[in-house]
């Protein structure tokens, strides 16, 4: 690379030093008119803001009477404070020109006269406001407020008279008053003064207790005081605004005469400097011409320098370029030198340098980044289909178990749990895999029309029973505008919720819990705000926690020391709430608990009397008069394919079993089912590839056979809920899946939904003919217990406030023997989960014997 000296500064020099000379020379030949034409400038730069300082004056002024027009006519402090603030700038501007002025003595003596008229203004103004003031025009004070409290007691009179003609009169008066307390015409206030006149003089005739008669007389007569006083005040503030119009009406002719002399000391400056001009003219017209070549000199040296400059950032360019696509080798061309650019140049180069070192050091982050998201994938994928395998058998067989009408009360009652503790750690497992789908940015909403009442009450109804057991309230506070049908992500919504409410619920140890849901509907559109916010009494977030409230896997104090929870549900429903455009706020304040809230749009649907879903019924056979299904289960897990034989069989299905993807097909080809619940994750073939074959295989029989079978219906069984799975899913040829573990509604939805088979389902029981419900009256049943001991009572409410039933039929076995009869009524209640009955029951009687 070639180093260059800098030969630009020395052609610079030389053209300045010709510069110079000539401005130098120009100087002194110009020195004395140049000094008075700036004395000239000067002298009418300073006219020109006198007059601009005038104009802003007269601005303000008129300004300043328009606020006093609306004071009077609107009677709004604000249009006196604005009046206030104008009058104070105009005294600025004022105090301004004069200091300006020191020299022009007609000018100061006019200003003088402006401020004074100005003064004398602001007091008019003043003294308006008084005076609306004291007539209660302005302010909660004053004669007007008077009249009308005058009026209330003259109405209270009128009342115990019950005279209807003097309630017509007074009703006259007051429409009087009204119409001057608008208008503040001085012939309606004679006119109203006649009527209270004329009203006095009917209650003198009239024949009415002394005391009722004295009192409306007196109240009539301080009324038509106070309207003489309004009547007097009016004419004052006429008065008062007439003086501050002849105030204002002079302050006009002083301003103008005072723009008017500026308006001459402008006219002579202008002349003045026109002459000045003239004499400089010839002078101009040297140094132009001298100008003129300097400048010829210039421009050549100048092109000569940038076309050497262009160059040299040319070259530069290019080298940069070459660095851009990563080049770093390729620097030779780059321009070097003791000037500007050579400067660049160096450290351009060690910019290079730098960014050469850095990239390699983020591709070598970036490969352990990726290698890590990979390790993180793959090992999701493992713990959903690991988890999710074992919990499958377990849900699907305590669904089966529930299906047997044989099992008693008790058994019910235990497979009720497991199934409940199932569905906890399904839901666990959901919360772990949804997070890592909110960090990758793949989860969606799943938007459709769903009954908002019905989720708000089965919301209540599931937190009820917690709440009681920690005996704290738990309410739900909803605006009457609150639509029923809204449309969005209902599952989402309920998750959110039950986040929120499962955690103040669980923090709260005494007090309440509020679920509060408020409407904004936007105009025009059917489309609206639902605004969510639960409140409790809690212990309170520390300031210190707030930072790292949102954060995975990160409990607060009072979490860690309740020892439940994985530190997921808030990160899980912040992420949801700004998915579905809204925002999860939080205030807390220690010892006294906290508020979360949260808006979401929707659209709101009116669908009339649209009712909600009916509960859908359990499945127990296929109708009569149908095909025989053939359907085919594919799984390497024997507990998996029992569950799935066993449900299937139940109802009436033809069902044959493969252990793997190979089996599938070979059973497929002898078999021709209908319908094949496929694994993914099998040993030797996987779902994918035996998938694939089979569909491959079916395209082969339609050019093959005349008429071909029609193509099996293939449903994917999967423990994966990985979004690029799915995908996969559907592109070997499924035409739906099912994630595990299922539900055996889904799976008999699927079956009709691509079959249209047609089932029959179980008739629900009607629990008023349930034999283990008692003949007893609850009222019956409150008598008989208030012959047992108070102690009994007492353990009995408590139990029931903790929804112990173990604890409470423990209870009922010791007086078995003592009273028969109202044992098997207390036992149906326990085992019903009627436990509010109870506390209430057992509160009354407890409340009775302590009176």
């Amino acid at each position: 690379m070639r180093k260059r000296k800098n030969t630009i500064l020395p052609q610079f020099s030389l053209v300045a030093g010709v510069a110079l000379f000539l401005i130098v020379t120009w100087a002194i030949l110009d020195f004395r008119d140049r000094s008075k034409t700036n004395f000239i400038l000067q002298e009418q730069e300073r006219f020109w803001s006198l007059k601009k300082n005038v104009k802003a004056i007269q601005l303000e002024l008129t300004l300043a009477r328009l606020d006093e027009s609306q004071l009077t006519s609107s009677r709004k402090l604000i249009f006196f404070e604005s009046f206030e603030e104008r009058i104070k700038y105009i005294l600025e501007l004022s105090e301004n020109l004069k200091e300006q002025c020191q020299n022009d003595r007609e000018i100061l003596i006019l200003l003088s006269n402006t401020t004074r008229i100005l003064d004398r203004y602001r007091i008019s103004v003043n003294n308006i406001l008084k005076a609306q003031t004291h007539m209660g025009l302005v302010g909660q004070e004053g004669v007007l407020l008077e009249t009308t409290e005058a009026k209330r007691e003259i109405e209270n009179y009128l009342e115990k008279t019950n005279q209807d003609s003097l309630i017509v009169e007074f009703i006259h008066m007051q429409l009087d008053e009204k119409e001057f307390s608008n208008s503040l015409d001085m012939r309606i206030a004679d006119g109203l003064l006649k009527r209270a006149k004329q009203l006095s003089q009917d209650v003198e005739t009239l024949n009415l207790s002394p005391q009722l008669k004295i009192g409306l007389e007196n109240e009539l007569n301080h009324y038509r005081v106070l309207v003489s006083q309004l009547t007097a005040n009016i004419l004052e503030l006429e008065l008062l605004i007439a003086e501050s119009t002849l105030q204002y009406q002079l302050i006009a002719p002083e301003l103008i005469k005072i723009d008017q002399e500026i308006d001459t000391l402008l006219n002579q400056a202008a002349e003045d400097l026109r002459q000045q001009r003239h004499q400089s003219l010839y002078q101009m017209l040297i140094i132009f011409t001298s100008a003129l070549l300097v400048l010829s000199l210039f421009t050549f040296l100048k092109i000569r320098s940038s076309q050497q400059l262009v160059i040299r950032l040319r070259n530069l360019a290019q080298g940069m370029e070459e660095i851009a696509v990563g080049n770093f080798l390729n620097t030779h061309s780059l321009p070097q030198g003791d000037d500007e650019i050579g400067f660049l140049t160096q450290r351009f180069l060690n910019m290079s340098l730098q960014i050469k070192t850095q990239i390699k050091t983020i591709k070598q982050e970036q490969k352990k980044a990726e290698d890590a998201n990979q390790s993180k994938s793959k090992f999701l994928a493992s713990m959903s289909h690991e988890l999710r395998t074992p919990l499958n058998a377990i849900l699907g067989f305590t669904q089966l178990m529930n299906r047997d009408l044989s099992l008693n009360q008790d058994h019910q009652k235990k497979l009720n749990i497991i199934l409940q503790s199932g569905e906890h750690l399904l839901a666990l497992i959901n919360d772990v895999l949804d997070l890592s789908k909110i960090e990758s940015g793949r989860i969606t909403l799943t938007i459709k029309i769903f009954d908002l009442y019905k989720l708000l009450e089965t919301l209540e109804v599931m937190l009820k029973v917690k709440a009681n057991t920690k005996k704290i309230d738990f309410l739900i506070e909803c605006d009457s505008e609150i639509p029923r049908w809204i449309k969005t992500d209902e599952v989402k919504l309920r998750q959110i919720l039950i986040n929120l409410l499962g955690n103040a619920i669980k923090f709260t140890e005494k007090g309440q819990v509020i679920l509060r849901v408020s409407w904004l509907k936007y105009p025009a559109i059917p489309i609206g705000k639902i605004s969510f916010e639960i409140e409790d009494t809690g212990p309170g977030i520390a300031p210190e926690e707030m930072s790292r409230l949102f954060e995975a896997f990160v409990q607060t104090e009072t979490g860690r020391k309740s020892g439940e929870g994985t530190g997921l549900g808030l990160p899980i429903s912040q992420k949801f709430v700004e998915l579905m455009g809204g925002e999860l706020r939080v205030e807390s304040v220690m010892e006294k608990g906290s508020i979360f809230s949260f808006d979401i749009q929707v659209e709101c649907l009116d669908l009339g009397k649209l009712e909600t879903e009916v509960q859908r019924k359990r499945v127990i056979a296929l109708q009569p008069n149908q095909a025989k299904y053939r359907i085919a289960i594919v799984e390497d897990k024997l507990e998996n394919r029992l569950v799935l034989n066993e449900l299937l069989v139940s109802v009436g299905f033809e069902v044959a079993e493969a252990y793997n993807g190979q089996e599938a097909i070979a059973l497929w080809e002898q078999w021709n089912p209908h319908l094949i619940w496929m694994d993914i994750q099998m040993p030797e073939m996987d779902g994918y590839e035996a998938t694939r074959c089979i569909r491959h295989l079916e395209k082969q029989k339609l050019t093959l056979l005349p008429q071909p079978p029609p193509p099996v219906t293939i449903i994917a069984l999967t423990a994966s809920v990985l979004e690029h799975e799915r995908a996969a899913i559907f592109e070997a040829g499924c035409d739906e899946f099912v994630s595990k573990p299922f539900q055996e509604t889904e799976i008999f939805e699927k079956i009709e939904k691509y079959l249209g088979v047609r089932y029959i389902y179980e008739e629900p029981k009607d629990l008023d003919r349930v034999t283990t419900e008692p003949s007893q009256d609850l009222s019956d049943v409150s008598q008989q217990l208030k012959t047992l001991s108070i102690d009994w009572i007492y353990s009995l409410h408590q139990s029931c406030m903790e929804a112990d039933g173990d604890k409470a039929l423990e209870l009922i076995d010791e007086i078995r023997d003592a009273c028969p009869r109202v044992v098997d009524s207390l036992t149906y209640l326990i085992e019903n989960f009627q436990f509010e009955q109870l506390t209430h029951m057992t509160e009354v009687i407890l409340n009775q014997q302590e009176f």
